[in-house]
């Protein structure tokens, strides 16, 4: 058997609504996509109104989530986001080298993500969809930013943090008394 060049690909049914799907704009995301030129078309796109659908099937499901990632940092735009998972089937048939035996129909599916990017909120609910706004108000995330830019502070002294001026020299007079006190030779009493 060989391989032949016909191939069908067979979306998943996805909860997203007719009249969305027919006027989003549809980035086909690949493992060798370059990321930057994507995220420029798909921004440019969001800013003039468009809907965009980003799918990614397989290894390229964690390629497509940063191109969605670095969409939503955008601070121009209030992007809301829909994502849903399913299974895309690919068809590949395989003709026979032998006369007499009927052609092979193999169907391959793949885990695939698509993700629907929009700055008008959509009219239909789902528990998948989440808007660029609801992570700047997220307080968990806020506390845990501030944390992040306070200056440690130090507990206690350890040999890595320098000692100052005055304590630097006290500390190097103490060794130098010790030093001299084991170098001098002992004198024991007989009685």
């Amino acid at each position: 058997y060989v391989i032949s060049d016909t191939e069908e690909d067979e979306d998943p049914l996805l909860p997203f609504p007719p009249s969305i799907l027919q006027s989003a704009k549809v980035f086909n995301v690949n493992k060798n996509t370059k990321v930057h030129s994507m995220v420029e078309s798909a921004t440019g796109l969001l800013k003039d109104g468009h809907i965009c659908l980003i799918r990614g099937e397989d290894e390229a499901s964690a390629t497509a989530i940063t191109v969605v990632e670095i969409i939503k940092r955008n601070k121009e735009l209030i992007i809301f986001q829909w994502n849903e998972m399913g299974l895309l089937k690919k068809i590949q048939y395989w003709n026979s080298l032998v006369e007499g035996l009927s052609r092979l129909k193999v169907a391959i599916q793949k885990p695939s993500i698509f993700i629907l990017l929009s700055t008008v909120p959509f009219e239909i609910g789902s528990d998948n969809i989440q808007c660029s706004l609801e992570e700047e108000g997220s307080s968990v995330n806020n506390e845990k930013r501030e944390e992040r830019n306070q200056p440690r502070k130090r507990i206690g002294d350890n040999n890595w943090t320098r000692k100052k001026g005055q304590a630097r020299e006290n500390q190097a007079k103490e060794r130098r008394e010790l030093v001299k006190t084991l170098e001098e030779p002992k004198v024991s009493s007989v009685e």
